[in-house]
């Protein structure tokens, strides 16, 4: 099986951040509906301040990048969320136009695909907490599978394409300078 490269600081960075955020709410006990619901709470309060930043700060600066390059529609991102495979090119339609960034192995948006997942994400994670707030530890418990679910999926994609696309499109200075911002 071939070996992930190293990861950079932007991958580094928000996988473990996806891992502590996670880990607020994993194996979380729903028949305690006001613990579980001050933790989910503080899961999206957490899970909020990521995805805003991502979508006005990373996404944009990522997206400021790729629209700069020139010479080739195809450029290197260092792994794939199909087939962990290194090497893979990102392909991009037209003009690099950065909301049409594909991956090769399963053609997905990627930068498109991950603004939507936030939306499906949010709302599911509004379903929880209403669930919670009902005092119904059944359907948020019901509720919580499909958020893990949703979350699962995009993580994938956020750490196996978009942030090491970002680390190799976004020079070390930039990136840490965009890390500086994110109140971790």
């Amino acid at each position: 099986m071939p070996t992930q490269p190293e990861a950079g600081p932007i991958l580094a960075c928000l996988r473990e951040e996806h891992r502590s955020t996670d880990a607020l709410v994993a194996a979380m006990d729903f028949a305690d509906v006001p613990r579980a619901l001050a933790a989910f709470q503080q899961f999206g309060r957490r899970l909020e301040r990521r995805i805003a930043w991502e979508e006005s700060s990373l996404f944009p600066a990522m997206a400021l990048s790729l629209f700069s390059i020139q010479e080739s529609p195809s450029v290197s991102c260092r792994g794939c969320c199909a087939s962990q495979r290194p090497g893979l090119g990102l392909r991009a339609s037209g003009a690099l136009d950065p909301t049409e960034m594909r991956c090769p192995a399963c053609g997905i948006a990627t930068l498109a695909r991950a603004g939507e997942d936030h939306i499906h994400i949010r709302n599911a994670l509004d379903s929880v907490i209403q669930a919670l707030r009902d005092g119904d530890a059944v359907a948020a418990e019901r509720q919580a599978l499909s958020l893990r679910e949703a979350l699962d999926s995009h993580h994938v994609i956020e750490e196996r394409v978009l942030y090491p696309a970002c680390d190799l499109f976004l020079s070390g200075e930039k990136a840490r300078a965009l890390l500086a911002g994110f109140d971790v």
